[in-house]
C-alpha cells in the first residue's frame, strides 16, 4: 500500500494545479454544477428544494438534470467545510451562485470527498487482492489499472464529477468478493450484504447506466455460497436489494422526485447497421485519439486474462461481464470517448472485472524473475501516463 500512496503522490505532483482549485475549484461547466447543487442542497439543509442552489443543466421538472449519487456521498464533507463559510459569513449561505461557489469552502469539501473515495477505493482493491497475491503484485497491480490510466485525472483535475464515486463503489462487493474466495467456509453475513446492497442501490444513483450493476452484484456475492445453500443465496440476494432499496426511499420517493434518465439518453435508442458497430469497436481499441491500447492497455490485458484464472472467481467475473457490456454498448452508441479524457463510460465500471485478472498476469511475471517482461510494463506504460 505503501507503492500505491507514493504514486498517488507522485500523481498529485504532476496533475494537481493549487491555483486552479483556489480560483475555480476545478469546476466545469454542467456535470459538475449539478453534481454540486446535490450535496450543497443537502448540506445546507435545503434538500429536497433547489431553489437556493446553483446549476447549469437543467431536468424537465426543474432539478440538476444529473443523478444525486455523487452529491449524496460529497454532501457530509460538504456541510463539514460549509461551516467555515459560516464562520466567515459567506453569502453563500444565503444562496448559491456562480460566483461564490468557486473558492468557497464548501465546494472544497467536495474536492475533498473526491480524494477520500478516491483512497478507500485503492485501499480496498488492494486489500482485495491481497488475499490472494503477494504485496509487490498487489501493489503494482493497483497502480498500473488505477493510477497509470487516466483515473487520477478525474480526482485531481476533474473532481467534482461522479466517476470516482462509481470506482469506490465497485470497489465494495469486489474486496468481499475476493475476501470470500480466500476463506475456507465461504459465506457472507447479513449484515455485510446489507450494506452491500446499499453500496449498490448507491451506484444507480450516482450513474443511472448502473442499474444492471445493482442487480448484478448481489447476485454473483450469492453465489460464493455452496451449491446446496439456494435457500440462503436467495434470501442473502433478497436482503441485498432490499439495501440497495433505501437510497431510492431516502432520496426520490420520500421527497417525491422521479427516477430521470441522464440527458442524451435518447442516443442509445438509435439502431444503427452491423458495419457501424464493427468500425466502432475497432476505433474503440485501436482509434488513435483515445484507443484502449493506447490509454489503457492495462485493462485490456486484464479483460483478455480472465479466460485463464482459477475457474470459480472466473465464473463470477463473467457474470459481472453482462452489466460491463451495457456500458460498453453506451459507448458503441454514443460515436464519441463521452467528452472528456478515455472512455470514462467504460474504464470505472470494468476495473473491477479486469483488476484480478491482471494481477493473475502480473504475478506470473513477477514470479518467473525475468527482467524483459517488467521492460514491457515500462513500455505498456509510456502511453497512457
Amino acid at each position: 500500500m505503501k507503492k500505491i500512496i507514493l504514486f498517488f503522490i507522485l500523481a498529485v505532483f504532476l496533475l494537481f494545479r493549487p491555483y486552479q482549485l483556489q480560483k475555480g475549484l476545478l469546476l466545469y461547466n454542467g456535470d459538475d454544477y449539478s453534481y454540486l447543487a446535490h450535496a450543497t442542497s443537502i448540506a445546507f439543509g435545503q434538500f429536497p428544494s433547489y431553489e437556493k442552489e446553483f446549476f447549469t443543466a437543467l431536468a424537465k421538472d426543474g432539478l440538476p438534470s444529473h443523478p444525486f449519487g455523487p452529491g449524496i456521498m460529497a454532501s457530509p464533507f460538504v456541510f463539514f467545510f460549509s461551516l467555515f463559510d459560516r464562520l466567515g459569513d459567506s453569502d453563500i449561505i444565503v444562496q448559491r451562485t456562480r460566483e461564490n461557489l468557486p473558492g468557497s469552502w464548501a465546494a472544497f469539501g467536495f474536492f475533498f470527498s473526491t480524494v477520500f473515495y478516491f483512497l478507500l477505493a485503492l485501499a480496498l482493491f488492494y486489500r482485495g487482492l491481497r488475499f490472494h497475491f503477494s504485496r509487490e503484485t498487489a501493489s503494482w497491480a493497483v497502480i498500473l489499472m488505477v493510477l497509470a490510466e487516466g483515473i487520477p485525472l478525474y480526482v485531481l483535475r476533474r473532481p467534482v464529477f461522479s466517476h470516482v464515486y462509481e470506482l469506490f463503489l465497485h470497489a465494495i462487493p469486489f474486496f468481499f468478493l475476493l475476501r470470500a474466495f480466500a476463506q475456507e467456509k465461504r459465506s457472507f453475513s447479513y449484515k455485510t450484504m446489507f450494506l452491500v446492497g446499499m453500496a449498490c442501490g448507491m451506484m444507480a444513483l450516482v450513474r443511472n447506466n448502473n442499474v444492471v450493476w445493482t442487480l448484478t452484484w448481489p447476485v454473483v456475492l450469492a453465489t460464493v455460497w455452496p451449491n446446496n445453500f439456494w435457500k440462503k443465496r436467495f434470501s442473502l440476494v433478497a436482503l441485498a436489494y432490499l439495501g440497495a432499496a433505501v437510497p431510492f426511499v431516502l432520496f426520490l420517493v420520500l421527497p417525491g422526485f422521479a427516477f430521470y434518465t441522464q440527458a442524451g439518453a435518447g442516443y442509445l435508442l438509435h439502431a444503427h447497421t452491423a458495419l457501424f458497430y464493427l468500425q466502432r469497436l475497432w476505433h474503440i481499441v485501436f482509434g488513435i485519439d483515445w484507443g484502449l491500447l493506447y490509454t489503457a492497455p492495462f485493462l485490456v490485458v486484464g479483460m483478455l486474462m480472465l479466460c485463464v484464472v482459477r475457474r470459480d472467481i472466473r465464473s463470477r467475473l463473467l457474470m459481472l461481464v453482462a452489466p460491463l457490456m451495457v456500458n460498453f454498448f453506451i459507448v458503441m452508441q454514443w460515436g464519441t470517448q463521452a467528452s472528456w479524457y478515455g472512455y470514462r463510460y467504460l474504464l470505472f465500471s470494468a476495473v473491477p472485472v479486469a483488476l484480478f485478472p491482471f494481477a493473475f498476469w502480473l504475478n506470473k511475471i513477477f514470479n518467473e524473475k525475468l527482467s524483459w517482461p517488467r521492460w514491457f510494463l515500462v513500455f505498456l506504460t509510456l502511453s497512457p501516463v
